[in-house]
């Protein structure tokens, strides 16, 4: 199945199909519409295969060409009576090292689990279980892809021929490089403080029943992170299931997503952030907040963002963000990057002063990025892009949620929490 719709701040991605249907395929889209999703995946729903009991490998290949995927996520259900003691282990085809093992305790709370990325398109699966006499009671239903590249719909930028924006980092891996080179601003012009920025600074991914979708966020204390709250789901009209826990348990929260061969890979952590309330959310606001936990910690604790109260926001002020457009490699966009009016309405209630409008390069996938001062301090999250004013033009602007506005709304302990942990 293929969900696509329309997007602000985030994209779509299609593996057959890179057309105007892929993301906003107008470089406006009218505020009143409140269409602000970020679908950013294809779930293959009729991609069925069933491990073998007796060990056999199988080969899994999700797309006729495998040449043109990045990277791809199997969807492993589970059924009952199954046997106690079984391990279902993925292998990387190229160089056959275990990549992620799947056993009983998985499925303790659930039906179905979304395995960890496979680089390229190909990958295989062997099942061992000591009970020969077991009926098949495992599945893959499902596969979640990304491909190589994608026609860029360019709704957020000032010049589509003149991108000001750079690769944070120079990739290692060529699927990567090859992105970064083709940029007009090198990524050797990234400082070393803003690499540093950067590592506070996460793509997250979430899969739904039938789409799935992916964003930035970043680190606001060891475990909190933040992000949008239009990230919570594919539909906003479908907005009573956003953040709910079959999301939470699949989504995934890259830190290293970067074009290394490292993982630095969290979760939610399971705990709630209140009674009853696995994540605070603001819609207005545009802000989701939640807790995470490594899910194979092999570089380290990600660094927390600067903050603090009372930075001041004003017009024409230099800014810069550290962000993932498209779902790519970190990006930096800083050049041409500054504040265009400190005072703008919210979304939804249009409450005075919550969100500012800024002139920065940003696309599908940026939704949930922080913008940082020069200073390295964080100003906002930003959340919408190119917007249609009362008039029906196109008004130019991307538009970020002050940072104070969210602080000041999160419960007391929260906040508390969140400047605390200041470096």
């Amino acid at each position: 199945m293929h969900v696509c719709v329309r997007a602000i701040a985030c994209t779509v991605i299609s593996l057959v199909f890179w057309d105007g249907a892929v993301a906003a395929s107008e470089p406006c889209t009218a505020d009143q519409n409140k269409n602000y999703v970020t679908n950013v995946g294809w779930i293959q729903e009729d991609f069925v295969q069933v491990p073998q009991i007796d060990g056999t490998p199988i080969i899994l290949n999700p797309h006729p060409n495998p040449a043109s995927l990045r990277h791809f996520r199997l969807r492993v259900s589970a059924t009952n009576p199954m046997p106690k003691d079984w391990r279902l282990t993925f292998y990387d085809v190229g160089i056959q090292q275990p990549l992620q093992t799947m056993s009983p305790k998985d499925f303790a709370d659930r039906t179905s689990f979304w395995s960890r990325r496979f680089e390229g398109g190909e990958g295989q699966a062997i099942l061992d279980t000591r009970d020969a006499a077991a009926l098949p009671f495992l599945k893959i239903t499902g596969a979640i892809m990304v491909a190589k590249d994608a026609r860029v719909p360019y709704y957020s930028v000032q010049d589509r021929a003149a991108l000001k924006w750079q690769c944070l980092s120079c990739p290692r891996l060529d699927a990567h490089k090859n992105i970064c080179d083709a940029e007009p601003i090198k990524c050797t012009k990234s400082s070393i403080k803003e690499r540093r920025r950067g590592q506070s600074v996460g793509m997250m991914m979430m899969f739904g029943a039938n789409a799935a979708w992916t964003c930035s966020g970043f680190l606001v204390s060891s475990s909190l992170f933040l992000t949008n709250w239009h990230c919570g789901g594919a539909r906003v009209d479908q907005a009573q299931s956003f953040w709910d826990n079959d999301s939470l348990r699949n989504l995934v929260v890259d830190f290293s997503w970067d074009g290394d061969e490292l993982s630095n890979e969290y979760g939610w952590s399971g705990e709630p952030m209140q009674p009853g309330q696995n994540v605070i959310t603001n819609r207005d606001k545009d802000y989701a907040i939640f807790r995470i936990k490594p899910l194979q910690q092999s570089i380290g604790l990600p660094p927390v963002v600067k903050i603090k109260q009372g930075n001041s926001v004003t017009d024409g002020m230099p800014i810069h963000i550290i962000h993932h457009p498209l779902g790519r490699v970190k990006y930096l966009t800083e050049q041409n990057c500054s504040i265009d009016t400190a005072s703008y309405p919210s979304w939804f209630d249009k409450t005075s002063g919550v969100d500012f409008l800024h002139q920065c390069d940003t696309e599908g996938g940026s939704s949930g990025a922080p913008v940082f001062n020069q200073d390295g301090y964080v100003l906002g999250v930003h959340h919408s892009g190119y917007t249609q004013d009362s008039s029906g033009q196109c008004d130019g602007k991307n538009k970020a949620v002050k940072i104070d506005n969210i602080l000041n709304d999160l419960p007391a302990e929260v906040r508390t929490e969140i400047l605390a942990s200041q470096p």
